[in-house]
């Protein structure tokens, strides 16, 4: 065997450079004489000959001899190849190449665990001096910076002369709900924990003596929990008083009067307390009941017949009433004004200027009233300081929060409009029903109805539409009839129906207002909802900008969703900031 044992490059001279350099080509016939020409055979000793004569300025070689090994040597050698060539882990170790052995760390492991020990308790002293959640601490031992805490974490706000009380951490922690009627709304109702209005309202609208509870200014979005923060107040109250006759009902008319902008919203309401009534056992047979449009003098007549302790109305069909004679107002002890905004906007102050001035002319001192509305315009303001007396002022949610709907906002990335068809029939699948669609154009809710017909019960609401149909379509919705609604931003104003589980942007609104108007239709009462929203790509980039802020900015469930795919096509640039809080 050959072993090439040593190299030794050339050192160039000027000299060889220069030769190299002028030296002329091989002919050109004698390459291809050459590439013609046969292999050329040398013997071994031939072969050895040039090989030490190209050796004396290139290559040092030498000619070495494999040495003979006995069988052994071989073995050892093989296994030693087999296990390198192994991927495979061999745990068989030979003590020998143990290399912990005698193993001394540079640190000893007494102080290293005392370390940690020291580490340990600077969590402990942290912790101490961050002090124990105001969800972990017992009523007695909350302070000013646990109630300023929950009061953040809450976004509640309030302000008036006298004493503020303290938000509700719970139903039932300061007794001020009756015990019976804790047990109906967490048993029967299955209402866990209040909301936000209803943790700051309850409290403050509850008198825990004989004097009358405080009139209210409350601040808060549609589907805020507003119906029980007054709701609970007003039956707190009326369970304190001993129980009335129906001849006495009858004779001295409702103890309560709750004034709302639309009929939806009145038997929605009206529902919701019977609810609550009948879970609550109602051992002193009280009842709420709804007076609205769309039913006969004859037909109120009757359903007022065994009197009423609640009465929800709309202004005007309240004044109808009024003027037949069918009900009295003389001894209402609590007043709410719920939506207020929505009443003035329909048109409707002048008629809740009449009733309000109906009831202060009887001077009844020991009066309460509620006004809640989204937005506290300078309409709103002026009823609340000509009717309410030192109201207290109480607030929810952010800066958007005058129109935040209490629902999962999700914005997909579609393309065109048969691929939004198939995003559309997978969300009303998987996101349940009820659900209403938005449309732009009456075309396209024709264009949808005919290719989810066969699968969805459609009704349709748009400009063409006559009130009659409108009012069709809606009951459908709501008694079952039918389980999906495709409508336009003008049809779909006013819009009350309970219970919708998503509502759909199958073409983005042109208006940003539009769009927080048509998601509030979904996430009412408490309920949790879905607001899905298509985008192409082609809409208007400042409106897709305000909308991903407010689906940034309004997520009470941490659960929306604005794809990445669609802040780059917008040139929306996320912010990322990570904060240590101490």
């Amino acid at each position: 065997m050959l072993v090439l044992r040593k190299f030794r490059w050339r050192k160039w001279t000027a000299e060889t450079l220069e030769s190299t350099k002028m030296t002329r080509p091989i002919d050109v016939h004698q390459l291809l004489k050459s590439r013609s020409a046969g292999p050329k055979y040398m013997s071994v000793e031939e072969r050895e000959r040039v090989v030490i004569e190209h050796s004396n300025d290139e290559v040092d070689l030498g000619v070495e001899y494999a040495k003979k090994r006995n069988v052994d040597e071989v073995a050892e050698d093989s296994a030693r190849e087999s296990k390198k060539k192994s991927k495979r882990l061999d745990f068989d170790w030979d003590p020998a190449d143990n290399t912990l052995e005698g193993y001394q760390p540079i640190v000893n492991p007494v102080i290293l665990e005392r370390i940690r020990q020291q580490e340990d308790q600077g969590d402990d002293l942290e912790a101490q001096y961050l002090g124990k959640s105001w969800r972990e601490k017992l009523l007695v031992e909350m302070d000013e910076r646990d109630w300023r805490i929950m009061r953040e974490e809450f976004n509640i706000t309030s302000k008036g002369k006298g004493a503020v009380k303290h938000p509700l951490r719970n139903w039932s922690e300061t007794n001020v709900i009756p015990t019976d009627l804790v047990r109906a709304l967490t048993e029967g109702m299955g209402f866990d924990e209040p909301t936000a209005i209803q943790r700051i309202t309850i409290p403050n609208a509850i008198s825990s003596n004989k004097s009358v509870p405080r009139d209210i200014l409350g601040i808060a979005s549609t589907g805020s929990g507003k119906t029980l923060a007054f709701s609970i107040p007003i039956l707190a109250r009326l369970d304190a008083l001993p129980a009335r006759p129906v001849n006495l009902k009858t004779l001295d008319g409702p103890l309560a009067l709750v004034l709302v902008p639309t009929r939806e919203l009145a038997q929605q309401i009206s529902q919701e307390i019977n609810r609550l009534l009948s879970a609550w056992e109602n051992k002193k047979n009280l009842n709420a009941v709804s007076i609205v449009g769309g039913h006969s003098m004859s037909d109120i007549s009757h359903t007022l017949r065994n009197g009423c302790d609640i009465l929800i109305a709309t202004p005007g069909r309240l004044l109808d009433v009024l003027d037949n004679h069918l009900v009295v107002l003389n001894k209402i002890q609590s007043l709410v004004l719920d939506e207020a905004d929505r009443m003035i906007d329909l048109g409707f102050e002048d008629q809740m200027k009449s009733i309000l001035s109906h009831l202060m002319a009887d001077e009844l001192a020991a009066r309460q009233t509620m006004l809640f509305t989204a937005t506290l315009s300078s309409s709103v303001e002026s009823i609340a300081k000509g009717y309410l007396k030192n109201p207290l002022h109480v607030s929810v949610g952010s800066r958007w929060d005058s129109d935040k709907p209490l629902i999962t906002q999700v914005v997909r990335h579609t393309g065109d409009d048969d691929k939004k068809l198939s995003f559309l029939k997978d969300d009303l699948i998987k996101n349940g029903l009820p659900a209403i669609i938005f449309i732009n154009y009456k075309e396209t809710a024709d264009w949808l109805t005919l290719r989810l017909s066969d699968r969805f019960n459609i009704v349709t609401l748009h400009g063409s539409k006559s009130q009659s149909q409108r009012e069709s379509a809606i009951q459908k919705l709501k008694s079952g009839t039918a389980n999906v609604l495709i409508a336009t931003n003008v049809a779909a104003r006013g819009l009350d129906i309970p219970d919708v589980a998503l509502v759909v942007n199958f073409q983005m609104s042109k208006k940003f207002d539009d769009y927080i108007h048509r998601i509030g239709r979904t996430g009412r009462a408490g309920k949790t909802g879905i607001a899905v929203t298509y985008l192409t790509g082609e809409e208007d980039p400042q409106l897709i900008k305000q909308l991903a802020k407010y689906v940034k900015d309004v997520d009470p469930n941490k659960e929306n969703d604005f794809p990445e795919e669609c802040a780059k096509h917008f040139g929306i640039v996320s912010e990322t900031r990570n904060r240590i809080i101490y």
